[in-house]
């Protein structure tokens, strides 16, 4: 996932990979700078891993939805 995060904004901004993670890395952190009226922030976007979701976060992750059958249109006058 990391690194695919770093592909990511290397391709936004057309740079390799290798560029885009020393540019924007500072401090273990991986902070993309945006410009504000109040001036520049920065988003963080990576930082020390991703948690791994042991569980399902909802009971509708395998449900599958109940369609309807549907008959043809017939012509007019046929039974």
């Amino acid at each position: 996932m990391e690194y695919s995060l770093y592909k990511t904004v290397a391709a936004k901004y057309r740079i390799t990979m290798t560029k885009a993670k020393l540019k924007y890395t500072k401090n273990k952190e991986f902070k993309v700078p945006y410009k504000t009226q109040k001036g520049t922030k920065y988003a963080v976007l990576y930082n020390e891993g991703f948690r791994r979701v042991k569980y399902a976060l909802g009971s509708y992750a395998d449900i599958i939805p109940e369609y309807e059958q549907m008959n043809k249109p017939t012509k007019v006058g046929e039974v």
